[in-house]
């Protein structure tokens, strides 16, 4: 297949999707709502929904295939998931157009196949010849943190009635609108806190941080899309100012490395 199909079918695959999860998402118009014919300035009037066996399993068909796999997110440095669906029959050996799906705001990986039924829809298209066997990609697309979770921050010391020195004290990062706040006890060698995020909700508590010389470091963990990520900080204190670099790595039910699996043919 030439690139000039291969763009024809992919543009063809799109509208026929987009086309049915708008209708599927409007649903039946308001009761009592008249039907008008279209004038200028008047809103385009959307069929009702979508043909009644458009996302139904039709059991005299080849069915395509959906795989998890596990990626490297470069963006955020950290583990990522996404679903891929692979058409009946799927020959690793052979190219196929690629689809990638990107879910909205508040969505992950699973949306499109859980909300959407782009496999089911995918499949009709394919069984009926509207489409050509081709693959989608739906990752998970959710940014976190501000920046991605492996960067450099200067924390400065917010100034009170009782001067601090050292590590002890409450500290404050400005990451362009967003400000992290950072509370540090120290106790000889040992530094525990509080770390505040309003971007990830909620003050974390962490107790296993350490003070060497002018060197910190301490971690905590937070909940992303029901995995843990373990968050670790390590920093050089000079006077009101903590230079610290910030780390995510998968950690609990987050996967430890690796980019997963290729799909496999059915």
């Amino acid at each position: 297949m030439n690139r000039s199909n291969k763009l024809r079918w992919g543009f063809l695959v799109i509208c026929l999707l987009g086309a049915a999860l708008v209708q599927m998402a409007i649903g039946v118009r308001l009761t009592g709502q008249a039907t008008a014919p279209a004038t200028a300035g008047t809103a385009l009037a959307l069929p009702d929904h979508a043909p009644a066996d458009f996302v139904q399993v039709r059991p005299d068909i080849p069915k395509g295939k959906l795989d998890t796999i596990t990626y490297n997110s470069k963006s955020i440095g950290v583990e990522r998931k996404a679903v891929v669906y692979t058409p009946p029959n799927y020959d690793a050996k052979q190219k196929y157009p690629v689809l990638y799906l990107m879910h909205g705001i508040g969505g992950n990986e699973t949306h499109w196949t859980s909300l959407c039924a782009a496999n089911k829809i995918l499949n009709n298209l394919i069984a009926d010849k509207k489409a050509v066997p081709l693959i989608i990609v739906m990752p998970n697309g959710r940014g976190m943190m501000g920046g991605g979770t492996n960067s450099e921050f200067t924390a400065k010391r917010e100034k009170n009635d009782k001067p601090s020195t050292g590590a002890a004290g409450k500290w404050l990062i400005r990451d362009g609108d967003n400000e992290i706040k950072l509370e540090f006890k120290v106790e000889g060698s040992k530094l525990t806190g509080t770390i505040d995020n309003p971007q990830m909700p909620g003050s974390i508590e962490f107790k296993d941080g350490k003070i060497e010389g002018d060197k910190i470091s301490f971690s905590n963990v937070r909940q992303a899309n029901g995995q843990d990520m373990k968050i670790s900080w390590t920093g050089t204190l000079s006077g009101d100012e903590i230079k610290l670099k910030r780390e995510a790595a998968g950690g609990g039910g987050m996967p430890g490395g690796g980019r997963g699996t290729a799909p496999k043919a059915n």
